[in-house]
């Protein structure tokens, strides 16, 4: 981080010291009338080395290339070092502008020239670098293009795995939901079959008490008389005498019920008085 900051500061006093040599130059060829071809190349080859600096600033600022851009800290320092004594002796301290108009180019044509060199190399150098930033930049967009693209790819099997096991969990879900109904189908014919079995069961003890009831009047029947009721029925009519009986309708209670002035609930039980009380 530190070694970012120095370089930052390198290349941001780059930019000014050209701007500053590149605004002193326009000053000396616009106090002549047709300024010298070397001072105009100085002028053009410091606009162009300002423009590649503020490329660098720019690589630095969005911390590109700091590697490469370390391997520069010597150039940087040395062409601003050159660059800062040559407005130095451009551009003395305490002289206004328009005394410099009225100089004339302090520098020779070879000691113009002898400048303007090393800045042509300088700015080679430093379009080098940054055309290695600029290249090693897009191979890393590259690289993260690519792995996106496999990222997006993986993130794509992903998805259809997760919609294949969801797919498998609905099949599954239909068959666990198929199974319940056949379950609930077989619960009712078993609940249909239990009281089939109940109401058999029902039945079994209702023949059972029938069957029971049956017997406990045979026995009861046969104790009383172990022969059938046609034989007792019979046996009892041969023994009847004749005119057995009839006593009953010769009774004052039968003779007033025959003639209608006597109730039928008040015979009823003078009859069964009558009978009952009769001597066998």
């Amino acid at each position: 981080m530190a070694e970012a900051i120095g370089l930052g500061a390198s290349v941001v006093t780059l930019v000014q010291l050209t701007a500053q040599l590149a605004a002193v130059s326009f000053k000396y060829i616009g106090g002549v009338k047709q300024a010298r071809d070397e001072i105009q190349k100085l002028v053009y080859e410091i606009r162009s080395l300002s423009t590649v600096f503020a490329n660098l600033e720019v690589c630095i600022q969005d911390g590109s290339g700091s590697t490469q851009l370390k391997e520069l800290e010597d150039s940087l320092q040395k062409c601003t070092l050159e660059i800062k004594n040559f407005v130095e002796k451009l551009e003395p301290t305490g002289w206004s502008a328009k005394k410099m108009i009225s100089l004339t180019w302090p520098f020779k044509v070879k000691e113009t020239l002898d400048f303007v060199l090393p800045m042509e190399r300088y700015k080679l150098l430093f379009l080098l670098m940054l055309k290695t930033i600029e290249t090693k930049k897009k191979e890393e967009n590259r690289s993260r293009s690519k792995l996106i693209e496999a990222n997006v790819q993986i993130v794509g099997a992903h998805v259809q795995d997760i919609k294949n096991d969801v797919q498998e969990m609905n099949t599954r879900v239909e068959y666990i939901k198929d199974g319940v109904q056949d379950v609930k189908y077989t619960t009712g014919n078993i609940e249909n079959n239990v009281q089939d079995v109940k109401n058999n069961i029902k039945d079994l003890m209702t023949e059972s008490e029938r069957q029971s009831d049956d017997k406990r009047r045979t026995e009861a029947l046969n104790w009383l008389y172990p022969g059938t009721c046609n034989e007792r029925h019979l046996e009892i009519s041969r023994r009847r005498k004749k005119d057995t009986g009839l006593w009953i309708f010769d009774t004052p209670e039968v003779q007033d019920w025959v003639e209608n002035t006597l109730p039928k609930s008040q015979l009823i039980g003078d009859m069964v008085f009558r009978v009952l009380g009769k001597p066998s």
